[in-house]
């Protein structure tokens, strides 16, 4: 293999796995909230779960849109002041609930 067609070789797998991350860190947030909630109790313990995924989630957001400016929140998420997204049925800060 020639040292051009080896470099563009190694980019494309570069970019390959680059793609792959990016799904699997994506299906990994969901399967870690399905797992601890599945070892969860009681009602309270899940509450406390859901309240951490949902704050996780507004801290995605925020830093997400920091890294994609012309981005808004998914739809049907309500934008918050401190720019983050809260979720369907979320508020956007604990102090409101």
């Amino acid at each position: 293999m020639s040292d051009i067609s080896q470099d563009k070789h190694l980019k494309m797998l570069a970019e390959r796995n680059r793609n792959e991350r990016r799904k699997l860190l994506a299906d990994l947030f969901g399967t870690a909230a399905y797992h601890y909630l599945s070892y969860a109790k009681d009602d309270d313990k899940k509450d406390a779960i859901l309240d951490a995924f949902e704050e996780a989630l507004r801290n995605f957001t925020r830093a997400a849109k920091e890294s994609a400016p012309d981005a808004s929140c998914p739809k049907g998420w309500t934008e918050c002041v401190d720019g983050s997204c809260a979720p369907p049925g979320a508020l956007c800060t604990q102090e409101q609930e």
